[in-house]
């Protein structure tokens, strides 16, 4: 499932309908609707759509392991993030006592 909005217009490869997929920041970008048309070989949309499953997979792994009573650990990133603020607070503190 897409929240991408179908257009009218149709692939030149294939004559499916194509559709567009919007930004954020208000960008948007038109493929084919056909997930083995040539032309979304190497579309960068691909990639776009890959981050959107692997956010939903993360999501239910979260949610499934929750109802289980597991607890989830902490990404990498984040957790060298506290680590660094931490640092950071401690070499403050360490220059106010002085």
């Amino acid at each position: 499932m897409t929240w991408d909005t179908p257009l009218k217009e149709i692939c030149e490869k294939c004559s499916s309908f194509m559709l567009k997929h919007h930004y954020k920041n208000g960008r948007g970008i038109l493929y084919c609707s056909n997930e083995a048309c040539e032309s979304r070989i190497d579309h960068p949309i691909n990639q776009e759509l890959e981050k959107i499953r692997e956010k939903s997979e993360a999501k239910r792994k979260i949610a499934k392991d929750a109802e289980a009573g597991v607890k989830t650990s902490v990404p990498k990133t984040a957790a060298k993030k506290k680590v660094t603020i931490k640092k950071k607070v401690k070499k403050v503190a360490a220059e106010i006592k002085k």
